[in-house]
């Protein structure tokens, strides 16, 4: 403030005060402040068109948020993919011990009843009560 004060009165300081206020507004188009979308877009292609540096860093950005984008996406995937094999291994696991369980109490029940299991591999006749009988060979 103390600046802006003396160049009121110092001709040199008032020139000094210009040249900064030009910068400020300079730096201030080229960030494409207080322009529309149009605007911007249509300096950023002049710029794109004129400027092979502007250019290639434009383009490495874009292809950065690319890659970004498609990183995410896999990442989701492979998330996905992993959370669907634990389900599957907890409900195989799920599986296998009611299995467990089941084969344990009927072995407890046949020895309690005093039952022969008799094994007949694939069968496909569904009565169970020939595939099973009394210790004394009554069905």
């Amino acid at each position: 403030m103390k600046f802006v004060v003396k160049s009121l009165t110092d001709e040199q300081a008032k020139c000094t005060l210009m040249a900064y206020n030009g910068l400020k507004e300079r730096t201030a188009m080229l960030n494409f402040a207080g322009m529309e979308k149009t605007e911007t877009l249509k300096l950023q292609l002049i710029k794109r068109l004129l400027n092979k540096r502007f250019d290639l860093q434009f383009k490495a950005i874009n292809s950065l948020r690319e890659w970004v984008v498609y990183q995410r996406h896999q990442d989701e995937l492979t998330r996905l993919e992993t959370e669907r094999k634990d389900q599957m291994k907890r409900k195989y696991t799920n599986g296998v011990r009611i299995l467990i369980e089941t084969h344990n109490s009927l072995k407890e029940y046949s020895m309690s009843k005093k039952l022969v299991v008799y094994n007949f591999g694939n069968v496909k006749n569904s009565n169970f009560t020939s595939m099973v009988a009394t210790a004394d060979g009554k069905s």
